[in-house]
């Protein structure tokens, strides 16, 4: 049955809040493979109580070999414990462990104590470990024998229960007691959804981890959890599954009695759907500290959240499977936390990169949009990185001065319309989708991050330069006639290749693929007069003097920064003022590439980075002609990004031209005023 909400599926009910109730959901083929390095389900799950009386009984989540075709006992047997929970005969613990989901590991969400029978072994009479209400999570094994002991009392036998609570080895099984320490989940009818997160994670050599967690999450950026990991070798995988083979169906079952409640659930993510994985790893680079619980924070600390995220070509679904829609990552966090960038800077195993935008205006949490959709049939790894930085005066009253306090936030989930997938943190290996840390207000203020600021801008004087190294300097300067017959007009597109061949009027920006290659442009061995000219601003004069780069210093937290160039309209510099008869162009090539064996790069638009940042004399305002992102951006196209967010340009040349040739022009020599204008964003 759905559970529906104005028309939408909320969830799909397993058992309705009626007596001895029992139902299962269950995958129809096997699609949680232990063979895989990496497998995870999670979903969303609710224990709805009754509006009087005790809830009871629980759900379970089950994997097993076998595919299932009925469902098993009511009550506490939660549909996955062997039964009856009674019986006049004394069975043994085999027989009992036959009447259950055979081949199978489960963990079982029991919210009915009975002691009487299935849980006659749980410890519920120890209140000092235990509070009440007494519920448990459980972790074992219905089909073997060894989860079960027998009891016999008044000429009935019941089962019990026997969580051994090893570490190790197939018997491996356990309890978990909310509200018990360690375990801050407090319990689990509350009528709020709880987190179930299911990950496998295989050895190198032998068997693998599966750790599941039960949370839920409030408003300061904490959670409340119940963590557990198991260990398996491969012997333990064939005692417990009965074979080799390493693919499992993966099933929910409930039971209610004669206590009642609503048992729901909400897939986040299946395996096979989609098969992701990735990490989280958050460090504080001034002393190259991984940050983990024991790591005290201060006010002013700048911290990197390294994440990495792989998506597998396994998968039976792109993701997200609606190409129309984008995937979001959420990374929770306390408000202590500030990002100080709102664009990150993506790079995927594909060589492509993107950049997304962070949105910081929740004190919770952090989102991220715009990422590149993953296509089904190729397998991809993104990663990126996350500046943040610690400010524990926020609230004195949270954290008085003088005083420390523990945080733990849960790990960044990539949320997309087939799938939810949380990705994992390899340094908290107690709890390994949480980031733990301590902050301390010592008392001094939070100080911003110091601005970008602008040291050099490169000079802007245009010859050409091609006939100026062939014939001269004094032919350097471009000619009336040349303006005229439209020697100096081009397009804003650039050639595909420097072979391109293409035709087009009026003809494209020249690809420049190296140093052999520039020199054809602006340095020819022939210099041809009657074909279309070029005039540039060359990163060195005539006689080989260097000019001025583009440099712009940033700062360690890679704060947001925008470049813009406005030129006054070109005038001749006498008394009559005269001007050009149409609007100057003047785009900007980094030539650093071409010394790496890479082509040099236009300095891009910000809206479309496949065309170059076009300025033009007379505009009413600056054109934006780089930002902090395309600057990181080009660090692929071998420019001389720096590691503090800023960029310094070193070899940079500058192409003026024109859209169309000019009907008239008078002879003069021509300038305009270039502004250069850096602004930086919160």
């Amino acid at each position: 049955m759905r559970l529906t909400n104005s028309g939408s599926d909320v969830g799909l009910i397993v058992t309705q809040s009626k007596n001895k109730q029992v139902g299962a959901i269950w995958s129809q083929s096997p699609i949680f493979d232990l063979s895989k390095q990496s497998q995870s389900m999670s979903a969303n799950i609710l224990f709805q109580p009754p509006a009087t009386g005790k809830p009871g009984d629980g759900m379970a989540f089950v994997l097993t070999a076998d595919k299932q075709t009925k469902v098993g006992y009511d009550g506490g047997a939660l549909g996955v414990w062997g039964g009856p929970d009674t019986s006049p005969t004394k069975p043994t613990s085999a027989q009992i462990a036959a009447n259950a989901i055979q081949h199978s590991a489960a963990i079982a969400f029991d919210t009915y104590a009975d002691t009487d029978t299935y849980d006659g072994t749980a410890g519920y009479g120890n209140s000092s470990v235990f509070p009440a209400p007494s519920q448990y999570v459980g972790f074992g094994y219905p089909g073997l024998p060894d989860m079960y002991q027998i009891f016999t009392s008044g000429g009935k036998s019941t089962p019990a229960l026997s969580f051994t609570n090893k570490n190790s080895g197939s018997t491996t099984s356990g309890l978990s007691f909310p509200g018990a320490a360690p375990n801050t989940l407090a319990q689990l009818t509350t009528s709020k959804w709880h987190i179930l997160e299911v990950n496998w994670q295989r050895n190198y050599k032998d068997g693998g981890t599966l750790t599941y967690k039960i949370s839920d999450a409030d408003e300061a950026g904490k959670h409340n959890a119940i963590v557990q990991s198991i260990q398996w070798s491969q012997a333990d995988i064939n005692t417990i599954f009965g074979s080799n083979s390493p693919k499992l169906y993966v099933g929910f079952t409930g039971t209610t009695g004669d206590a009642v409640q609503d048992n729901v659930l909400a897939f986040r993510s299946l395996p096979g759907i989609v098969n992701a994985a990735g990490t989280v790893k958050v460090t504080r680079p001034a002393d190259s500290t991984t940050v983990t619980d024991k790591t005290v924070l201060h006010t002013n600390d700048a911290l990197n959240y390294h994440v990495s995220l792989t998506y597998d070509a396994s998968s039976s679904q792109s993701w997200p499977a609606n190409s129309a829609n984008k995937l979001v990552m959420y990374l929770p966090k306390s408000k202590y936390l500030i990002a100080s960038q709102r664009t990150i800077s993506v790079t995927g195993s594909d060589g492509s990169s993107a950049t997304v935008n962070l949105d910081s205006s929740s004190a919770t949490q952090f989102k991220l949009s715009g990422f590149d959709n993953f296509l089904k049939g190729t397998s991809k790894t993104i990663t990126f990185d996350i500046p943040v930085n610690v400010d524990a005066t926020v609230d004195n009253n949270t954290i008085p001065v003088g005083s420390t306090q523990s945080f733990s936030d849960n790990t960044a989930t990539m949320v997309g319309d087939d799938a939810q997938i949380q990705v994992s943190n390899p340094d908290q290996t107690s709890d390994p989708y949480t980031i733990k840390y301590q902050i301390q207000n010592t008392g001094k203020p939070f100080v911003p991050p110091a601005l970008p600021d602008l040291e050099t801008v490169p000079d802007l004087h245009f010859i050409n330069t091609a006939r100026g190294l062939a014939l001269g300097p004094a032919k350097a300067n471009p000619t009336v006639s040349e303006f005229i017959r439209g020697a100096y007009t081009r397009s804003d597109d650039v050639q595909q290749s420097a072979n391109d061949t293409s035709t087009s009027n009026p003809q494209k920006l020249p690809y420049i693929s190296s140093s052999d290659n520039l020199n054809k442009i602006i340095n020819p061995s022939v210099y041809d007069p009657t074909g279309p000219q070029l005039l540039s601003a060359a990163y060195k004069d005539l006689t080989g003097q260097t000019y001025s780069s583009l440099v712009i210093n940033g700062n360690k937290t890679q704060s947001n920064w925008n470049l813009g160039l406005q030129l006054s309209q070109f005038k001749t510099t006498d008394a009559k003022e005269k001007t050009l008869p149409r609007p100057a162009r003047i785009v900007f090539v980094s030539l650093s590439g071409i010394g790496k064996g890479l082509p040099a790069s236009y300095l891009p638009k910000p809206t479309d980075a496949t065309h170059p940042a076009v300025v033009t004399d007379g505009a009413s305002a600056p054109t934006t002609i780089m930002s902090d992102s395309t600057a990181q951006s080009m660090k692929s196209m071998g420019s001389n990004t720096s590691g503090d967010g800023g960029f310094k340009s070193g070899a940079l040349m500058g192409f003026l031209y024109f859209d169309q040739s000019l009907p008239t022009i008078q002879a003069g020599s021509y300038t305009a005023q270039a502004t250069w204008t850096l602004s930086t964003t919160p």
